[in-house]
């Protein structure tokens, strides 16, 4: 899946598009990086990756488990024809979103969040992300991957890696069509049921300094090249904060 992968990094990251777009190792200066993000990713795939990769790792090693709020949301795409058939279908559809995303006067950054919370909201069957509590169906998917990030969590201590969850920004432009509440039921709560050996969290989502739509290349939650820039700042002053750096 990932080619020229380097040997000897000494910090990786995990995710889907927030994560695609928010890391550039470039940014950290005298540490050898890499980008495990793409778009779409579950969480089970981002396990198998370390698992693969686990020897291109450096001892500490720290590994950024990057996780959107809706990632809990995904459990596994399944190896079916209906289920490739949909996974085709949606990388298709985060490819065109993409290219339309690097069209800044196709959208403003309202239209661009909205479409891309609309799209969350048909995926998982939500009335909305405000008010919305997990549906049966979707606790039963919690229940999964919670354990799949504390899976995950484990398996960076047992190889002496350093594992950070860390919930990536996003503008107000999306923040603000997202309720604090919302974020609870579907994040905060999966983090803590699987957070057993108590790894650190970043949580940015609505960080005061990734707030401005200038940051975005859509506006909404792809970090430009000045956002990359800030964020690779901003989390490099946090991990040294912890003495991980």
């Amino acid at each position: 899946m990932f080619e020229n992968v380097p040997y000897n990094l000494d910090i990786i990251n995990t995710g889907s598009t927030f994560a695609e777009y928010g890391f550039d190792y470039r940014y950290f200066i005298g540490k050898n990086g890499y980008n495990f993000a793409k778009s779409p990713q579950s969480l089970a795939q981002d396990q198998r990756n370390i698992c693969e990769y686990l020897h291109h790792f450096q001892q500490s090693c720290v590994i950024v488990l990057s996780i959107c709020p809706l990632a809990f949301c995904v459990d596994e795409y399944l190896n079916t024809i209906s289920t490739r058939t949909f996974f085709a279908v949606k990388c298709l559809w985060y490819g065109a979103y993409k290219l339309r995303s690097m069209i800044k006067a196709e959208k403003t950054p309202e239209q661009s969040a909205m479409t891309r919370v609309k799209g969350w909201m048909n995926e998982f069957g939500l009335m909305n992300m405000t008010s919305q509590k997990p549906t049966e169906t979707l606790q039963e998917i919690f229940s999964k991957t919670s354990v799949t990030l504390r899976k995950m969590l484990n398996l960076c201590v047992a190889n002496g890696l350093r594992p950070i969850i860390c919930c990536m920004p996003a503008s107000n432009a999306e923040t603000k069509l997202l309720s604090d509440s919302f974020k609870h039921d579907f994040f905060d709560i999966n983090v803590k049921a699987a957070n057993d050996i108590n790894a650190p969290v970043f949580d940015y989502f609505k960080d005061s300094r990734f707030q401005d739509v200038a940051l975005y290349v859509n506006g909404a939650d792809c970090l430009n090249d000045a956002g990359r820039r800030r964020f690779a700042s901003v989390i490099i002053k946090d991990l040294k904060s912890i003495k991980v750096w």
